[in-house]
């Protein structure tokens, strides 16, 4: 597939977190998904965006084959499963992207790595629905900072076919933020099986 015109031209960005906010959208009539997604010429802007969500999807992939590997209830892993393929595809049309346009994406500020990793600590020590119930959270906030990250990549997009692609990608993590909802409802509020919870 030949590949995205950007912008050449070596730049460096860092990756910026966003407050979690709930926002409500219908799977059924979400935009395609970016590989169906049409792309034409790409701004700077856009590539700058591609290469600050590239970090950001790598880290939800992992936070995927955790839940792969740990999660209690069936549902919550064919979620993972299902998630960590469409983060991948995400990330491969991305990365394309990044190295076209010759950006180098930095990994996030020191506090916020921090963060990250103390979230991939604390789920590596939880087991059973205590697992479960913290993945759900963290998943949540994950997938709420890729979609704000990227409606404000939007707003300030110089291309239709940037828009295109980021619609897209948008509209995959709110669907993905609007499939946890559900699956929250399903999980215990009590661990079993021998779990912990880090509420005590």
């Amino acid at each position: 597939m030949e590949a995205p015109e950007v912008p050449e031209g070596p730049r460096q960005v860092g990756w910026t977190p966003w407050r979690a906010m709930a926002s409500a959208a219908d799977p059924l009539e979400s935009p395609p998904h970016p590989a169906t997604a049409t792309v034409g010429r790409l701004s700077a802007s856009d590539a700058i965006w591609a290469a600050a969500l590239v970090y950001h999807l790598n880290a939800g992939i992992e936070m995927s084959e955790l839940a792969m590997d740990r999660a209690t209830a069936e549902e919550l892993r064919q979620f993972a499963a299902a998630s960590k393929s469409t983060q991948e595809d995400d990330l491969a049309r991305l990365q394309q992207i990044v190295d076209t346009a010759g950006v180098t994406a930095t990994a996030p500020e020191p506090r916020i790595e921090q963060m990250n990793r103390v979230h991939v600590e604390t789920l590596r020590s939880l087991t059973g629905t205590a697992f479960d119930r913290h993945w759900v959270t963290v998943a949540s906030g994950h997938h709420m900072s890729a979609a704000m990250l990227t409606a404000v990549a939007m707003a300030g997009s110089g291309s239709d076919g940037g828009r295109a692609l980021q619609a897209a990608v948008q509209a995959g993590h709110l669907r993905a933020l609007g499939r946890l909802h559900q699956l929250t409802g399903s999980i215990p509020d009590s661990a079993v099986g021998g779990g912990h919870d880090i509420d005590g």
